[in-house]
């Protein structure tokens, strides 16, 4: 009796008791490192389920581009595929990454991001498994290991929330993976909202095919990719051509322009039997020009801007189900507009005599360029009909300059003037619109009235 006593209350031995905090350390340490993992894996759940609902997307949107797919039935196998290979790699990388987060691992992280645990958490895992194995030879050395493993294993102990650490470390962000999840579910509802019959069909090989038999109306779907338009201006207007790439198609030039459109057709030569340009004008009008692709699919269409209006396409596939494509391109066609004459000087009325000379100041504006000036006079009252034009020579005019101001000398004495008439005198100028001008501006009236003896008596 007195032997089993005294074996009870022989205390343990320092090793064990160390060993005991060492144990309790590590498994906080392991603990934390869980909790931290799973915050790791959470987001990569996110971004997985992002990503496989962005693939999904794009599969319609092949399917969309290029039905050939969809009509294959190979979109869901595809997918599958994919969603296999990618669970596959997730799991090698978890089965990898399962040891990563052992205790030195964590207590390394803590002591990066949290400095009152500096070097402390590490050394004492190192002091306490030397102490287990016995490793320390010198008592004092061993002593402060060993006291020093016990406050570290108490501060921890202390320090736990919920039996672990992971409170020290920053808090695992996920915003942007719940950012991206969010959009992807957004863009992949558009096409579940608004065509999930035909999404059930393009995911089953049925896309094309059923959608054709089974729909008796017009449908709308893009006919062409990207557009090229070449602008080829009017000769008199002196510009250079231009090129627009990766256009949306909308068409803006002056009128007369050859414009040469060059696209290509998102619908393979077996899939339809024809393929044609709408043209609508702004009454609503259309008329259809029959397209002929070449090498396949590239499509070259030029014309010349004469109304302004819009334009689309129309095909007709080999089973007679009509398609239009749904956007409407605009065609703005720019009316050139004729030049602007003003007098500067004199201005409104002006008494004259029949021999006054007269001299006027005046400035002309075109959009393209001027190429003539003329003056007319008429007495009152008479129509423009009855007018006297002259041509006014002006050498500068030669080179067809878009702005010009001038003076002119008007002789009066060869208009056989009389006392009390009145002439209204204008100047007319032209452009150098060849194609559907000359376009000509006249100036505002400058009144002249032919002052007489009585109402030089009466002032």
């Amino acid at each position: 009796m007195t032997s089993e006593t005294s074996d009870l209350s022989t205390p343990r031995p320092p090793q064990d008791a160390t060993a005991d905090h060492v144990h309790a350390l590590r498994g906080l340490l392991e603990r934390t490192g869980r909790v931290v993992r799973g915050g790791v894996v959470r987001e990569g759940a996110l971004w997985w389920c992002a990503s496989l609902l962005a693939l999904g997307t794009s599969a319609l949107g092949a399917a969309a581009l290029v039905p050939a797919v969809a009509r294959a039935g190979v979109m869901g196998p595809m997918v599958a595929c994919t969603v296999v290979m990618v669970l596959a790699g997730a799991g090698l990388w978890a089965w990898w990454a399962r040891g990563r987060m052992s205790a030195q691992r964590v207590a390394r992280l803590i002591q990066f991001h949290d400095a009152s645990w500096r070097h402390d958490l590490v050394s004492a895992l190192t002091f306490g498994q030397r102490l287990i194995e016995g490793d320390f030879e010198d008592r004092a050395s061993a002593s402060l290991a060993r006291a020093h493993v016990e406050d570290v294993a108490a501060r921890a102990r202390d320090a736990a929330a919920g039996g672990h650490l992971a409170h020290l470390l920053p808090p695992h962000d996920t915003s942007a993976a719940r950012v991206a999840l969010l959009g992807s579910v957004l863009v992949l509802c558009v096409p579940l909202i608004f065509a999930s019959d035909w999404v059930g069909r393009a995911w089953t090989g049925q896309g094309e095919a059923q959608l054709i038999s089974t729909t008796p109306e017009v449908l709308k779907r893009p006919l062409v990719g990207n557009m090229v338009l070449r602008y080829d201006f009017p000769d008199y207007t002196g510009q250079e051509d231009r090129q627009e790439f990766m256009t949306t198609g909308n068409i803006r030039a002056l009128e007369g322009t050859r414009v040469t459109m060059e696209t290509f057709s998102l619908l393979g030569p077996a899939q339809i039997s024809s393929l044609s340009l709408v043209i609508q004008d702004a009454q609503g009008e259309e008329r259809e020009e029959v397209l002929t692709p070449r090498n396949s699919r590239s499509i070259t269409k030029v014309f010349d801007l004469s109304k302004s209006g819009r334009y689309t396409f129309r095909a007709t596939t080999t089973s007679g189900v009509q398609i239009e494509d749904p956007a409407w391109r605009t065609l703005e066609v720019d009316q050139d507009t004729p030049p602007t004459v003003q007098i500067l000087s004199p201005q409104g009325t002006l008494e004259v005599s029949p021999q006054d000379v007269l001299e006027l100041t005046y400035v002309i504006k075109d959009d393209q360029g001027i190429t003539g000036l003329a003056r007319a006079h008429q007495f009152e009252p008479s129509s423009s009909a009855q007018a006297t034009r002259k041509v006014v020579q002006v050498p500068a005019l030669g080179a067809t300059p878009r702005t010009y101001q001038g003076t002119l000398r008007v002789d009066l004495s060869s208009w056989d003037l009389q006392p009390k008439d009145a002439v209204r005198l204008t100047l007319e100028a032209t452009d150098n619109n060849t194609l559907t001008g000359p376009g000509v501006g006249v100036s505002e009236p400058l009144v002249l009235v032919v002052s007489s003896p009585e109402d030089k008596h009466i002032r």
